[in-house]
């Protein structure tokens, strides 16, 4: 409460000096700045307005209030203060990406489309120009064109790991199984000790009902990083639903060591202990969780 109140008497405070001295910049900057810290982006957004009204070639000040739009949801607000900057440093790429982003925030993908567009002919090999128009047309679902593109970033940036990760997402998400298969396979080659791809790819695997080659991805996913517990999940539903129940167990054991509270899946545990005619284990298991429960 006191905390508040202090808020609010700074707040009076600004509002009692801006009352005497209201074109003073810095007591306008440094009101905008505890505005911004309370939150209060309509009202911080009204100042930084009236400062750049003042001083409209601090270029700054454009960034400062074309976000503060954006984050108050008037994008229409914040393309003017963008493009109002674009105009005055038409050579500086930072407020171009500033209303490509903006352009994404709000879904405007033709707008994003179209600026990028011209925007790549300027910096050929600005990476993140490439990385918007591919996210812009995985949202689109314009998947040539993100294929297009990801082949523009894949050249300029090798390295560049989550790009093959977002196509594959894409390609999942639209059960383009095949697609992802040689994509997350064409990553492994440039990236051999990321667990995380071959996990991906035993779970695509596994969605198309291609079992031993996901349980083969799975276990040199465990190689390169033995203490993932959504490797041993995937494991232990795969050789459950087999009925290779021996194998469940030692996943699931290996759950529990990783993560001592994981009890998700204990009425298979117990299940499979009565299947292997492992009475006694299992009447541990079940003793251990009543206590615990």
């Amino acid at each position: 409460m006191l905390k508040v109140n202090k808020e609010e008497e700074a707040i009076d405070v600004f509002q009692e000096a801006l009352s005497i001295f209201p074109v003073d910049l810095d007591l306008l900057n440094r009101f905008g700045k505890l505005l911004i810290k309370l939150n209060k982006l309509i009202s911080a957004s009204n100042i930084y307005s009236r400062i750049l009204e003042i001083n409209p070639d601090s270029m700054e000040l454009y960034t400062v209030l074309g976000r503060l739009y954006a984050n108050i949801g008037k994008h229409r607000e914040a393309e003017k203060v963008f493009k109002s900057a674009i105009k005055k440093q038409p050579h500086e790429i930072k407020f171009y990406l500033e209303l490509g982003n903006m352009y994404m925030k709000f879904e405007r993908h033709l707008d994003g489309l179209e600026l990028y567009q011209d925007v790549i002919k300027k910096w050929p090999n600005e990476k993140e120009i490439y990385e918007n128009l591919f996210f812009i047309f995985l949202d689109s679902q314009k998947f040539d064109q993100a294929v297009e593109i990801f082949k523009d970033l894949r050249s300029l940036y090798p390295n560049n790991k989550f790009a093959y990760l977002y196509l594959f997402n894409s390609f999942y998400m639209n059960k383009q199984y095949e697609a992802g298969i040689s994509l997350l396979k064409e990553a492994i080659e440039k990236f051999p000790i990321d667990y995380y791809l071959f996990m991906k790819l035993g779970a695509v695997y596994y969605a198309v009902g291609k079992v031993s080659e996901a349980v083969d991805s799975f276990k040199k996913a465990l190689l390169l990083n033995p203490d993932e517990l959504r490797i041993y999940k995937y494991l232990f539903n795969i050789y459950y639903k087999a009925e290779r129940y021996s194998e469940a167990m030692k996943c699931y054991k290996r759950c529990i060591a990783i993560k001592p509270d994981e009890r998700e899946e204990f009425k298979y545990l117990f299940e499979i202990c009565s299947i292997l005619e492992l009475d006694e284990e299992a009447f541990q298991y079940v003793e251990k969780v009543l206590r615990e429960y």
